[in-house]
């Protein structure tokens, strides 16, 4: 099989082989035509664990005195979780100087440091596993 091999504008030892492509033709160059859009853009896929719907638990009350939080909660099982976060999908963000942070009998305590008194923040509850189950905006000691 004789293939036509046109050599490339930018270094002539490197051609192109015509194989039945039909942008190559005699004495013309392929050239791109440029950037499309699809070429430059880079999407950003943000990609989350929908709210589990087994546990019906929801935050009823959060009630501030000073710097401690008491949150009331329905039908929420002993064990699982609250935190106060100023950016409830990271839980390094959290601001609670307790370390248990397990509900009660639908009820917690929670206490915050005095750095962050005035600030918008996050009631998250949890379960076990830390799968977040709802959210609730408050502002500390407000």
């Amino acid at each position: 099989m004789n293939l036509l091999r046109l050599p490339r504008r930018w270094n002539p030892r490197v051609y192109c082989i015509r194989g039945g492509h039909s942008f190559f033709r005699k004495n013309d160059e392929y050239a791109h035509g440029g950037l499309s859009l699809h070429e430059c853009l880079v999407p950003t896929l943000l990609v989350e664990q929908p709210v589990s719907q087994q546990a019906a638990g929801r935050i009823v009350e959060s009630k501030w005195i000073n710097l401690t939080c008491k949150v009331q909660t329905t039908d929420v099982p002993n064990g699982y979780l609250m935190d106060i976060r100023t950016n409830y999908r990271k839980p390094e963000t959290s601001i609670v100087l307790s370390a248990n942070k397990r509900v009660n009998n639908n009820q917690i305590t929670l206490m915050v440091s005095e750095d962050a008194e005035g600030q918008a923040v996050n009631l998250v509850l949890m379960d076990e596993k830390g799968t977040i189950l709802t959210k609730s905006t408050t502002t500390v000691g407000g």
